[in-house]
């Protein structure tokens, strides 16, 4: 066997170990990092998931992509009887002869002060719009160019979902593109898409979460000028 080739084959199995290694090594720091996070702000750790938890989530359209799918690093809490669960979520595609890996962090909301239609909502991108030459159209509202132009709303019962994204609803995502959420009964999630928030980021990334499900709960007039932002992660502390 030619000499180069058997240096080659020992520095790139030498490199795949080292990977290995390093990856394993930054899982265990961002386990004990999340850890740490949850104890200073209030919330239970695991880095398993209990099966209750996939049942509950599997209702939602980024559940049902590829396979391989794994929930980990869950952390949890209730706020004013709201149960709020965020989590890694990764999962994995074949695409032609190669295999594809998706991560991301998830925030979820679970509360009876919820009566969502099935929807979900990500930011449109230039694709998106060859898909609705095609047919594959989403929701617009009228006098809201810069929601309609600026995100993709989809779901079955489209007057349920209108009634939902009222004014107040449509002005807060147009002062905050780029979300990624999905809707369902009493249940809502706030996602990062396609990477992991990174752990020093996990307080804001719940913040937003709940900026989000605040204007949701108004919807059903349940908290009654509750005011969420702020107010979870001082009392956390």
């Amino acid at each position: 066997m030619n000499a180069i080739f058997i240096v080659l084959l020992v520095f790139f199995g030498l490199a795949a170990v080292f990977f290995v290694i390093m990856q394993s090594v930054q899982e265990q720091q961002r386990r004990e990092q999340l850890a740490r996070i949850a104890q200073r702000i209030g919330m239970d750790y695991s880095a398993e998931a209990d099966p209750g938890l996939w049942d509950r989530v599997a209702v939602f359209g980024l559940f049902s992509k590829g396979g391989r799918r794994k929930v980990f690093n869950v952390l949890r809490r209730q706020i004013h009887g709201i149960d709020v669960t965020l989590f890694d979520y990764q999962y994995t595609t074949m695409q032609t002869r190669h295999h594809r890996t998706y991560n991301h962090t998830v925030a979820l909301f679970e509360t009876d002060r919820l009566k969502l239609p099935s929807f979900a909502l990500h930011p449109q991108y230039f694709y998106h719009q060859i898909a609705n030459t095609l047919g594959f159209r989403d929701m617009d509202f009228e006098g809201y160019p810069d929601f309609s132009d600026g995100y993709r709303l989809q779901g079955e019962d489209e007057a349920s979902i209108r009634g939902t994204f009222d004014e107040e609803a449509l002005h807060f995502f147009t002062r905050h593109p780029g979300l990624h959420i999905e809707g369902h009964g009493r249940r809502l999630i706030l996602l990062q898409d396609r990477r992991r928030v990174n752990p020093k980021e996990i307080e804001p990334f719940m913040q937003q979460g709940l900026d989000v499900l605040d204007v949701f709960m108004e919807k059903e007039g349940a908290l009654s000028g509750l005011e969420l932002l702020g107010l979870d992660i001082e009392d956390a502390t």
